[in-house]
């Protein structure tokens, strides 16, 4: 599936998260739009958006169909700084898995750049 996302917008959206707020974004097989959704389990305040997509030319992207394995828990505020970060290089925005690390890389006219998130088991400890 391929999903064309305004970055800008994602990170206006972003914004609106709390330092503790658990992110799910997600979209239907055939989607005109992000859902965004931001639950607290503190506080059990849970906020929706839908985030409309952008036309993009799948075919120059060369993203095969694929079926994704994983879940990538983050909190809220890093994920809009890397969202930030990023978007000063490029509008779109790579994301490779593995059960160790995550990378978010970029490349674009101006540069590249890459984020490398490592497995840390204590952020899932302390927000029990």
């Amino acid at each position: 599936m391929v999903l064309g996302v305004s970055i800008a917008n994602l990170a206006k959206v972003m914004k609106l998260a709390d330092n503790s707020d658990a992110i799910t974004l997600s979209a239907d097989q055939e989607a005109t739009h992000l859902k965004i959704m931001f639950e607290n389990a503190k506080t059990e305040r849970t906020t929706e958006f839908n985030l409309n997509l952008i036309t993009i030319d799948s075919e120059h992207l060369a993203i095969p169909e694929t079926e994704y394995q994983s879940v990538v828990t983050i909190n809220s505020n890093e994920y809009s700084k890397i969202c930030k970060e990023l978007f000063s290089l490029s509008e779109t925005v790579q994301v490779t898995t593995n059960p160790e690390f995550v990378i978010f890389s970029v490349e674009g006219e101006v540069g590249s750049g890459s984020v490398k998130l490592g497995h840390n088991e204590g952020d899932k400890q302390g927000n029990d």
